[in-house]
């Protein structure tokens, strides 16, 4: 945080942030997908459970 302090506009540099990790994301995401590497996608409504059995399952645990 110290460094985002130190720049002249802080909240543009965290937006900035969040829209490239987006976009990273959204890259990894697609590459798995064009080359048939099952992905799992959590989601806001799924709940912790949920989403631990979703990771049991992918990794048949």
């Amino acid at each position: 945080m110290d460094v985002i302090n130190l720049t002249s506009d802080p909240a543009e540099t965290i937006k900035h942030g969040n829209k490239t990790m987006v976009k990273f994301s959204n890259e990894i995401r697609n590459a798995c997908v064009n080359n048939n590497i099952k992905t799992l996608e959590r989601t806001p409504d799924l709940g912790i459970e949920e989403q631990f059995r979703l990771v049991r399952e992918h990794f048949a645990i």
